[in-house]
């Protein structure tokens, strides 16, 4: 079933436009972190807040999780014409999740996908193929 309004649902009195998607590596370990940059521009007539989110999709296979799930968001005031870089870093936890049969937070190896945009249902930008190394982070961490 659909929802009616989905998360970050919302009206706003301006438009923008998210573009420029960047990942400073397409590999992450476990002690490493991933920097995503993308470009939000006020392509309206007021000001105006635009709140950016970044969903990550599992390509694992490895358990059943959600089509995607929100990983960071950062919510960007922009005058017309306004153009800001958005910058949202994922470590370890970013790619896991808790698994029952090991008792533990784990992160599959394979690939995922970024997905940003200015709802669930509104993605303006994609990046494939992100690689995560498999790991389990540990109790207490």
């Amino acid at each position: 079933m659909e929802v009616r309004y989905p998360f970050g649902y919302g009206l706003s009195y301006t438009d923008f436009e998210i573009s420029n998607i960047k990942v400073n590596k397409r590999d992450i370990r476990d002690s490493e972190t991933m920097t995503v940059n993308v470009d939000v521009k006020n392509i309206g007539a007021m000001a105006g807040k635009e709140v950016v989110q970044l969903y990550v999709q599992d390509h694992t296979g490895t358990a059943v999780r959600p089509d995607k799930e929100l990983k960071g968001f950062e919510a960007v005031y922009l005058q017309p014409g306004e153009r800001k870089t958005v910058t949202m870093e994922l470590d370890k936890r970013s790619f896991a999740w808790f698994n029952e049969e090991i008792g533990d937070w784990y992160a599959a190896t394979g690939d995922y996908t970024f997905l940003i945009g200015n709802s669930s249902r509104n993605i303006a930008q994609v990046i494939d193929n992100v690689n995560q190394k498999e790991y389990n982070i540990g109790k207490g961490r």
